[in-house]
């Protein structure tokens, strides 16, 4: 994260944020759910990133973007608590749909998914808007 600021990243963080919902939805329009679901965990995974590139945060691991975005977003309150269980579906989702054999998304749990992602997209935007705005 060098040759760029912050504020550069996090802005494409919440581009790439916006084209994996997009893809998401495109997915689900083509009956491809395990993909839409994976698609919906990407948008809410490169959200956080966002959010954590205006603190000059970067994990090595999906976990470790995620676990220090619930202790210092979701556990302060800056974002509603709700989100957790946004993340914990999308990441489930997601696990499923690309480690497990077995297991197939199905219609609505993708379609639950999205919707969420969405909101909580919706969310992440309107923080990094006012943020910026402020520094």
């Amino acid at each position: 994260m060098q040759d760029k600021n912050m504020r550069d990243y996090s802005l494409l963080r919440l581009e790439k944020s916006a084209d994996d919902l997009d893809t998401a939805r495109i997915n689900y329009k083509s009956e491809k759910y395990d993909a839409a679901a994976n698609r919906a965990y990407y948008s809410v995974f490169h959200a956080i990133r966002a959010v954590l590139a205006l603190d000059n945060i970067e994990r090595k691991k999906h976990s470790g973007n995620i676990s220090y975005f619930r202790e210092h977003y979701l556990a302060t309150g800056i974002f509603d608590r709700v989100y957790s269980d946004v993340i914990k579906k999308a990441e489930l989702l997601r696990n499923a749909a690309d480690y497990d054999d077995e297991l197939t998304t199905s219609a609505d749990e993708a379609n639950e998914v999205i919707n969420k992602a969405q909101g909580f997209c919706d969310a992440v935007k309107l923080y990094i808007e006012k943020r910026l705005k402020s520094e």
